[in-house]
């Protein structure tokens, strides 16, 4: 960002009467800061984010311009194109994806049982106990993966839907 890009985005939060006399002061400041030797960049960071300013000035949040109603309805657009498009296809993939994941989980708990169980059935009992150790084994390791998976894909998913929520609202 430079100075005109931070001067038209102040000017932008605060109130047309107000902001020549604020706006002026800052003009001081970036002149001040070049005679001194400081980059543009330098005297914005020092000046800080224009919504803090403008909060300064006790300007609340409902005064600093949102996206306009136009943006807003375009945004909403591709947003729902992209969801009906892409988006459904994607999220359904991945479900089922993760549906299948968690039945081999229970697929593997189920032969660890029958392998336990199987030992006593048969004349080779020491197979049967490793494959069933082995099998629940794996279905422990296969299932504490499986947790953290589904805890950062319901994450994903919370992530997602306060997109849309921001979209809609213009934040």
């Amino acid at each position: 960002m430079n100075k005109q890009q931070y001067l038209s985005k102040l000017k932008t939060m605060l109130p047309a009467n107000e902001s020549e006399d604020i706006l002026n002061d800052f003009e001081e400041h970036f002149r001040t800061g070049l005679e001194n030797g400081k980059t543009e960049d330098e005297i914005i960071q020092s000046l800080g984010n224009p919504v803090d300013i403008a909060k300064e000035y006790g300007y609340t949040e409902d005064r600093i311009s949102k996206m306009s109603v136009s943006t807003r309805v375009i945004a909403l657009i591709g947003l729902i194109f992209f969801d009906l498009l892409i988006g459904i296809s994607i999220i359904a993939s991945l479900f089922a994806a993760w549906v299948s994941l968690w039945a081999v989980v229970l697929s593997l708990v189920a032969a660890g049982i029958a392998g336990l169980v199987g030992m006593f059935l048969t004349s080779f009992w020491y197979l049967g106990l490793c494959a069933g150790i082995a099998s629940l084994a794996l279905a422990v390791l296969m299932g504490i993966g499986m947790i953290y998976v589904s805890k950062y894909a319901f994450k994903a998913l919370v992530w997602y839907g306060r997109l849309h929520v921001r979209v809609a609202s213009g934040d």
